[in-house]
């Protein structure tokens, strides 16, 4: 079977060039590891609020929970954590003869987990002409909001760690010139 191609989709594209900046990879694992947070949601709020639709709260939210939390449990972090504990079984193998084949299953986990993530934000993009706009002051202060209340939802209190690291990530979303027609 082959894998099908992706249509276009500007929030994939932005959540590639912020991911890739310097320090935003590691800022957004950070965020992930301390709040149980999906990545995905994160750059979409940087990605939604700097298009200046506002900030995104409840209704909005449920919204995107409802659509894309099954998904992410469900396939990304399934696969990230088989990926994860291939690892470990590497560094804590006694066998150099089944290493390479442990690898290249571990190769081909992080490809299925790409495909899922890419998959994730196809849903998410698609379900920006859905969202109702919120508030709007400025984008990094939506933002920041939106993000607080994500992290919030989680269950989780904003801490000063995560103000640092949500800062990396704005500052690099701030460089991306983002379309303001969000239409698909």
């Amino acid at each position: 079977m082959t894998k099908p191609k992706f249509p276009d989709n500007p929030f994939w594209d932005f959540s590639l060039a912020v991911y890739g900046q310097e320090g935003v990879a590691p800022a957004c694992l950070r965020l992930q590891e301390r709040n149980a947070a999906d990545v995905n949601i994160l750059l979409f709020i940087c990605w939604w609020c700097g298009a200046g639709r506002g900030r995104l709260e409840g209704a909005a939210f449920q919204i995107l929970s409802d659509n894309v939390d099954d998904w992410h449990q469900s396939y990304v972090r399934s696969k990230r954590g088989l990926r994860t504990q291939l690892k470990e079984n590497i560094s804590e193998s006694k066998s150099d003869s089944v290493t390479p084949f442990v690898e290249a299953l571990r190769h081909q986990i992080k490809t299925s987990e790409l495909f899922a993530e890419q998959t994730e934000q196809l849903m998410l993009y698609r379900l920006s002409e859905t969202l109702p706009a919120g508030e709007v002051s400025s984008p990094s202060d939506d933002s920041r909001e939106s993000a607080k209340f994500y992290i919030a939802s989680l269950g989780n209190i904003w801490a000063v760690e995560d103000e640092s690291d949500f800062s990396n990530l704005v500052s690099a979303a701030e460089g991306w010139e983002i379309s303001g027609d969000l239409k698909i």
